[in-house]
């Protein structure tokens, strides 16, 4: 079958222009040599004027935007158009059109992401023995910066159609900090209930100067997907879908510090750090896809979305030094569990080179599941600050045990921009 004007369907010239159509490469039609007249080639030394030096000597139609800004508009060639010039800069690499297959060698960008809300709300510090507390210091002081991450994926052609990919993503550390201060010392330690138990509270955790909390978090991501690429009817919407196996590692690490008097001078130093450490090793099966809008050849929209049930393995350790402890004490507990990871992004792509392709877009991460460390902080004081251990059948409540929670959650989101190779 054959299209109108005898063109035939698939993919047009790089031109998009009838090859049947000769004025596209001359300024009229061309006289038959039986009329003995030469023909006025517009992209060569013709008697038309001079050569259209800004499309290489292929024809107005060939310059310009979507195959000749010049001729639609005028009639010939902006040789020294500045329009004209700035379009050509601008205007997308087009070969192919929208029916070229979207596929990439190497894939690199930055996300700028912020991580939205710390943990649930744990208090740390009261002001004064007030009941209820003043709270002074908690989690809902604490509040991270953007940070920039770095995505890099790297694809083979394994058969028509479909890629074997190779990616990571990470390189993000979240930290933020606050405390309070009290030249009275009525700072007073969620570890004595707030001065109430016992009452006035421990040495080295209340009474204070000085409370402050110190957090980081930090993620990593490797994933090993099978992608498969389809491309609909009319070439306007193309997409893939994936599947594969993806490790997500998730370490957090809080202190919290307690200052009473630490100058070495009389009256005694008492001061306490309780540090606590996460650890998630999430690993799992995903699936998920993209779908891409062609705007015009070059430049297309899209959106993308994956997601697993993950088995986490957990690790949680807590540290407490004090000045009314000799040696520190060690806790350390573990299990196992399931999680979820899930991903989405809305996405452009804009061709500035058969090879270079840049690409900019909205990213979003969720992951449900997890160790927070401060939802891990044990409130319960240690043995060691009670002059007499409390007796596990008398006062059950003040025995510490280690514990562990891994029901939090981490949600991600930020603007992104990479490129994107082909060999």
């Amino acid at each position: 079958p054959q299209m109108m004007g005898g063109s035939p369907y698939g993919v047009m010239p790089a031109s998009y222009q009838d090859p049947m159509d000769t004025s596209a490469y001359y300024n009229g039609p061309m006289m038959g040599p039986d009329m003995g007249t030469a023909m006025a080639m517009d992209g060569g030394m013709g008697m038309s004027g001079p050569p259209c030096m800004s499309c290489g000597g292929q024809g107005c139609r060939r310059c310009g935007m979507l195959g000749g800004i010049g001729n639609r508009h005028r009639g010939d060639c902006y040789n020294d158009g500045l329009l004209a010039r700035l379009l050509g800069w601008l205007v997308p690499y087009s070969e192919g059109g929208c029916c070229a297959q979207r596929y990439f060698d190497v894939h690199v960008e930055a996300l700028q992401l912020r991580r939205e809300e710390v943990s649930r709300f744990v208090p740390f510090t009261a002001q004064g023995l007030a009941n209820p507390p003043n709270i002074v210091l908690s989690t809902n002081d604490l509040d991270f910066d953007d940070e920039i991450a770095l995505r890099f994926t790297g694809a083979l052609q394994i058969g028509p159609g479909t890629t074997f990919e190779l990616g990571y993503l990470g390189l993000a550390e979240y930290q933020a900090s606050a405390q309070v201060t009290d030249p009275n010392g009525f700072l007073f330690s969620v570890i004595s209930d707030f001065g109430t138990n016992p009452f006035n509270g421990f040495d080295d955790t209340d009474r204070s100067l000085l409370q402050s909390l110190d957090y980081s978090s930090e993620f990593d991501s490797v994933e090993m997907n099978v992608r498969h690429r389809w491309v609909g009817p009319n070439c306007r919407v193309q997409g893939s879908w994936l599947m594969g196996v993806r490790y997500f590692w998730f370490r957090e690490n809080l202190l919290y510090s307690t200052r009473g008097d630490d100058d070495n001078l009389p009256p005694i130093d008492r001061f306490a750090d309780f540090t606590v450490g996460t650890q998630n090793s999430l690993t799992g099966f995903q699936l998920g896809g993209d779908v891409w809008s062609c705007i015009v050849p070059g430049l297309s929209v899209g959106a993308e979305m994956k997601a697993g049930i993950y088995g986490n393995y957990v690790k949680q350790n807590t540290t407490i030094t004090a000045n009314s402890i000799p040696n520190a004490v060690q806790e350390t507990v573990q299990s196992g569990d399931a999680a979820l990871i899930a991903e989405a992004g809305l996405m452009g792509i804009y061709r500035v080179s058969y090879s270079w392709t840049f690409r900019f877009g909205y990213q979003f991460l969720y992951v449900d599941g997890v160790a927070l460390a401060p939802e891990n902080f044990n409130t319960t004081p240690p043995a060691e600050f009670f002059p007499i251990p409390p007796d596990p059948l008398l006062n059950p409540e003040l025995i510490r045990t280690p514990t562990l929670n891994h029901n939090g959650n981490v949600f991600y989101h930020g603007a992104t921009a990479g490129f994107e190779y082909m060999w």
